[in-house]
Formats: C-alpha cells, sequence, structure tokens
C-alpha cells in the first residue's frame, strides 16, 4: 500500500502514545501500530502504541492506586432488588 496521508487536503498522521496515571509515555516495548482509514485503506492516519503486558500491569496498577478502597455504593444482597 502507498502512503497517501500528505496528498493535498489530508491531514498529516499523527503518533499517539498511552496515557496511564494520567500520564502520556510511549509503551515500555516501543512497538507502535499503524493506524490506516478503513473508508481508505491506503490513507495512513497514523501510529498508536502498542501496549504489552507490562503496560497493562502499569494501567491496572494506576487505576487501582487512584481508586478509593471498597466499593462507592453498597452491593446489594441477594434478592434485594
Amino acid at each position: 500500500m502507498t502512503d497517501t496521508a500528505l496528498a493535498a487536503g489530508s491531514v498529516e498522521p499523527v503518533t499517539t502514545d498511552l496515557i496511564i496515571g494520567g500520564e502520556h509515555r510511549p509503551s515500555r516495548s516501543g512497538e507502535r501500530i499503524e493506524v490506516r482509514n478503513p473508508a481508505r485503506p491506503d490513507e495512513l492516519v497514523g501510529w498508536a502504541a502498542g501496549g504489552d503486558d507490562s503496560d497493562a500491569t502499569a494501567a491496572v496498577d494506576a487505576a487501582a492506586a487512584a481508586s478509593p478502597s471498597g466499593p462507592r455504593f453498597p452491593t446489594p444482597s441477594a434478592g434485594s432488588t
């Protein structure tokens, strides 16, 4: 496929990072995933960070650290609906 994203009237491709713990950062592996316009497969839209297991673990850890302990609402008991 040819990259036509820079053709007249097109948008320049973007590169995105992961957002973990409110911070933008590249994936630990450095992997990038090519993203193409599904309506125009020859058009390169950009590259997205390709996270791995360590990135997923970091995201879960950051979410757990940001979350208050315990549920926000009491869990209904069986038959109380």
